[in-house]
């Protein structure tokens, strides 16, 4: 056998590997590269909430159901924080949001009382009928991250567009 069939054969054999776990629930995320300036951008465009914040509390993980949206069941956690700079989003001094802590929830943050963060948030489409107050959410492979380790980002965002 060839050194070119065998080279085949292992690509094709790590690609059938990596479909067969994502297939399988496990997670898979996309990764921005090394250009921080060009991911930036690109969250920024995609999110609706991009803000440097404290948490003030977390609540307990519920189960929540969402017909339509693009998760349909699964466990978030309730987080209320202070808003300290916003450069998307509502202009509020306090938000809550829903970080997903299901399994399938890879790379999603694991936010903590009293510590600051960068977040970036997703509007939440609820089921017609629903209260028409936001759900914002902190979604798996979401870039958010603690702001003493994102002074990089924070500084590519450029010029916060509020402060409260």
């Amino acid at each position: 056998m060839s050194q070119s069939t065998l080279s085949r054969i292992l690509v094709t054999a790590v690609v059938l590997a990596l479909c067969a776990a994502n297939a399988g629930g496990s997670c898979m995320c996309l990764v921005c590269g090394t250009s921080v300036k060009k991911c930036m951008k690109a969250e920024k465009a995609r999110c609706q909430f991009v803000a440097v914040a404290t948490v003030r509390e977390v609540y307990p993980a519920t189960a929540f159901s969402s017909p339509g949206s693009w998760w349909a069941v699964t466990e978030t956690r309730t987080v209320r924080l202070t808003v300290k700079e916003l450069w998307k989003g509502p202009r509020t001094a306090e938000i809550e949001m829903h970080s997903d802590v299901s399994a399938r929830a890879c790379m999603s943050p694991a936010l903590v009382a009293g510590r600051e963060y960068l977040l970036f948030g997703e509007e939440e489409t609820l089921a017609p009928g629903a209260p028409s107050v936001p759900r914002w959410l902190i979604g798996s492979c979401n870039p958010t991250r603690p702001a003493d380790e994102a002074q990089e980002w924070i500084k590519t965002l450029g010029r916060p567009s509020w402060k409260p």
